[in-house]
């Protein structure tokens, strides 16, 4: 049980956040740096502004070369999937990308929906 336990802190570790985002290939060009936290309150931001989002966490995980920006979203009772689905794929994720340059900026996005059965326990 120790050593599952030893494995699963290690695996934990892997996913850890990026200290910070270089934003030129070319340090010749000049030198920009972002930080992810700047990147992830800006994308919660946005997100919290669309209609029917009760909530929003956006982190960028991975490393500064090979960035992953994830988000969760907590989808409010009279939410419209749809609605927000569209919203952050046509302005809230390309707006990510845009801000750090990178056009292929993986994201991954999880909608939290409360349950019938879990909101009426609420």
């Amino acid at each position: 049980i120790a050593l599952l336990a030893l494995r699963w802190l290690f695996a934990q570790a892997s996913t850890q956040r990026v200290s910070a985002m270089n934003l030129e290939p070319d340090r010749s060009a000049g030198h920009t740096r972002l930080s992810p936290n700047a990147l992830g309150e800006a994308v919660e931001n946005e997100i919290e502004r669309i209609r029917g989002v009760d909530g929003a966490s956006a982190r960028v995980l991975g490393s500064s070369k090979s960035p992953t920006l994830r988000v969760d979203v907590k989808v409010a009772d009279d939410g419209d999937l749809g609605y927000i689905r569209s919203r952050l794929e046509q302005d809230a994720v390309p707006n990510a990308r845009q801000a750090v340059g990178f056009d292929r900026l993986p994201v991954w996005v999880r909608l939290n929906v409360a349950t019938e059965q879990h909101r009426s326990l609420n």
